[in-house]
């Protein structure tokens, strides 16, 4: 053992900015852990560091890289073409004798990329960083504003590497020369919601970097401060860069045509002619691209799925636009034909392509030129999933740019999109149906949308207004009108069927003792009622409740009920939180998988989901906007009294004791929209399959009503199952 006494003066840690990095990524680590020890296997810093740019088209990469590495490596100018084709790699060595490799991305992110391209470029990115990544610097325009666009730069990110990927993320801020350091911590603290999220996400890991700069000061100034943020995370992850199964892939194969270029020599030397080493080689080279390709395929494959269960449309894939998903005939429940409709449906959201027809068939038009679609509902009593089918006659699969899909429903509507591809460019329209009664069949209206005026899913609700036959589309969005402002403001998009038009107005946020804290729409609830009102609920933190029949700018925000449990907000909310509006009350419902602390351990025990439902009564929104407690439930209080439930949901009896359902893998939860004590949780036994169960819980007797088998063959996520709606109760069957 060799004990060592380390002691540090003002002077010597004045030395260069490299040994001061030196001092603190080494030295300071080990005093910070105790370390009084010298071990033999103590080791000195990586020596390379392997950087990857990404961005938007125009975002400043390449200048960025060019000033990281201190020299013009890769071509840089303003264009509104993308300059970098190709990813492109350059190094250069540093004073404390380390590898700087920063590699230079084209746009894989807009929109005119394809997925195989992204996947061709992300696969040859990881082969020049053949050892790993050390840090992603996400490259972002400070003179621009961060739109839901520039956002999912980083869910595409997400998709490509894998959750862990967020850990090595820096946020780099371009345009220095305009903005300066002051501006930018104005700019973060002042930033809409969506900003700060990314900040927050990479842990404030925040630079600024001016690329036009020739003050060699300030050109080591930010180069240190972002090495420092690199050495930060590298601390913070042990030392290690991010890699996966992908990277140990191409590895090998680098490896294996390195081992055949070493040996050339050896080659001649044992008698291999130069025709034997040439087809050798040949080979080799062949083998290598067929492997490449092949692991091209699986990383867009596993993008496709994790972008799929994530409920992300990112741009450059399109995980659901797939001739064969549509091609999958649609699992149509076979119904009591004398029973009543009921009250509500689970539906899924994403439609099938089939030319049977029922009593619910809508006949409309796709185009002015008068070219048809026919779309039919299949119902299904609960805990069974619905489905919808779409019949355009003439097209096939493969000629519709995405899987048709059902958006939101309100009273006797609902509203539709489905994206048909016209000269190789996606053609998204939308569609609202209306049920049929006795006296009229169901319809389907084209709706007209300004052109370029394009909207997520879950910024869109539907109003219905029977005393006018009419209804309304709202569309809510943040106003970026000023960094100061834009958290509270938003536009309103209206959408009056009477006459066809759109308008905008400029909403705010009313001023309330209580915080607004508001990020994003995870999904709408329909209230109703004389004014009209509609909500937008980010279910991790509020509702924004907007009264569509009165003349004003207001918004109303009313937070949700405190959490179950304290914890980060962080993940896909609706994989564990449900919200509806219901016989004049919002109920909430949240459930949450309680894990135990064993003390001294550092380790827990499960003890299952617990749940608990809470409701508001509408009319004292905006008074209070206090929550009453309906229930709570422990799932390991609920048994499995029937075999056959047991069964489906594939529960082993232990001993003798029946099961519960303490250790389910649920998800998904969904409150009945007809029986009001009943939620309905999604159970997926083995992850591997697309295949899962749905039960229906009583909340209140803790009993399960039903179990119903759901899945088709489509890739089976928690962002694509179900959704509520009462369309059922308004559609004539038989």
């Amino acid at each position: 053992m060799h004990l060592v006494c380390l002691g540090f003066s003002s002077t010597r840690l004045r030395g260069s900015i490299d040994e001061q990095r030196y001092y603190k990524l080494t030295l300071l680590p080990t005093l910070a852990m105790g370390g009084s020890q010298y071990d033999d296997d103590w080791v000195l810093p990586s020596a390379d560091i392997t950087l990857v740019l990404v961005g938007k088209l125009g975002c400043g990469k390449s200048a960025t890289g060019n000033s990281i590495l201190g020299q013009e490596v890769f071509a840089s100018e303003y264009s509104h073409v993308s300059v970098t084709n190709t990813c492109q790699m350059g190094s250069t060595a540093l004073k404390d004798g380390r590898t700087i490799n920063v590699i230079d991305t084209p746009g894989l992110f807009d929109v005119d990329v394809t997925s195989e391209d992204a996947g061709k470029e992300i696969v040859k990115c990881m082969k020049m960083a053949k050892d790993g990544i050390h840090a992603v610097l996400m490259v972002f325009p400070a003179i621009h504003r961060f739109s839901r666009e520039s956002e999912s730069t980083i869910e595409t990110i997400k998709a490509f590497f894998g959750e862990k990927i967020v850990d090595h993320m820096i946020v780099v801020f371009t345009y220095g020369d305009m903005i300066g350091e002051s501006k930018l911590k104005n700019m973060q603290t002042n930033a809409p919601e969506c900003l700060k999220k990314v900040i927050e996400l990479c842990q404030n890991r925040v630079v600024l970097f001016n690329n036009i700069t020739n003050d060699r000061r300030l050109q080591a100034q930010q180069l240190d401060k972002l090495l420092d943020l690199v050495d930060s995370i590298n601390a913070n992850n042990g030392g290690k860069p991010f890699s996966d199964q992908m990277f140990t892939r191409i590895k090998e194969v680098h490896d294996r045509e390195k081992e055949v270029h070493d040996r050339e020599k050896e080659m001649h030397s044992i008698g291999y002619s130069e025709k034997q080493i040439s087809e050798l080689k040949e080979e080799i080279h062949r083998t290598r691209d067929e492997q490449l390709k092949h692991i091209t395929s699986m990383v867009l494959g596993m993008a496709t799925r994790r972008s799929y269960h994530r409920g992300v449309d990112l741009p450059g894939i399109s995980p659901m636009a797939d001739a064969r998903l549509l091609s999958i005939p649609p699992p149509i429940q076979p119904e009591d034909p004398d029973s009543p409709p009921p009250g509500s449906i689970l539906l899924d959201p994403f439609g099938y392509l089939s030319d049977r027809t029922n009593a619910t068939t809508a006949d409309g038009r796709r185009s002015r030129s008068g070219k048809r679609i026919l779309v039919t509902f299949w119902v299904a009593t609960p805990p069974r999933v619905s489905c919808f089918t779409v019949h355009c006659p003439g097209l096939k699969a493969n000629a519709f740019g995405d899987i048709p899909k059902v958006i939101c429903a309100a009273d006797d509507l609902v509203l539709l999109r489905i994206a048909i591809d016209r000269d190789d460019a996606k053609n998204i329209r939308y569609f609202v149906y209306q049920a049929g009664t006795k006296n009229k069949p169901p319809s389907l209206k084209l709706i007209r949308t300004p052109p370029y005026f394009k909207f997520f899913d879950t910024e869109v609700a539907l109003l219905r207004r029977r005393d006018k036959d009419m209804f309304y589309l709202a569309v809510l969005r943040r106003a970026f009108i000023d960094w100061m402002y834009a958290d509270k403001h938003f536009d309103l998009h209206l959408y009056n069927s009477k006459t066809g038009s759109w308008s905008t107005k400029l909403m705010h946020v009313d001023d309330s003792p209580q915080p607004f804290s508001y990020f994003s729409h995870n999904k709408v609830i329909t209230i109703g009622g004389e004014f009209g009102s509609v909500g937008w609920v980010d279910l991790w933190r509020g509702i924004l409740i907007c009264d569509l029949l009165v003349d004003s700018h207001r918004l109303c925000f009313v937070p949700l009920p405190s959490p179950l449990v304290p914890k980060p907000l962080r993940g896909y909310p609706m994989y564990a939180r449900n919200i509806i509006a219901l016989d004049g009350c919002i109920k909430y419902f949240e459930m949450h998988n309680h894990v135990a602390p064993v003390p001294d351990t550092g380790n827990g025990v499960t003890e299952g989901w617990v749940a608990a439902v809470k409701t508001m009564k509408i009319s004292s929104i905006g008074s209070g906007n206090n929550w009453d407690e309906d229930c709570t439930l422990k799932f390991s209080d609920v048994p499995v009294n029937c075999l056959g439930y047991a069964a489906q949901m594939l529960l082993q009896e232990g001993g003798h004791t029946k099961p519960t359902l303490k250790r389910i893998q649920a998800g998904y939860p969904a409150l009945s929209m007809h029986d009001r004590d009943v939620v309905y949780i999604m159970h997926r036994p083995n992850h591997r399959e697309h295949k899962s169960c749905v039960i229906a819980l009583d909340t209140r007797n803790k009993t399960i009503k039903g179990v119903a088998n759901f899945g088709s063959g489509r890739p089976l996520g928690y962002g694509f199952t179900y959704l509520q709606c009462e369309i059922s109760k308004h559609l004539c069957i038989g």
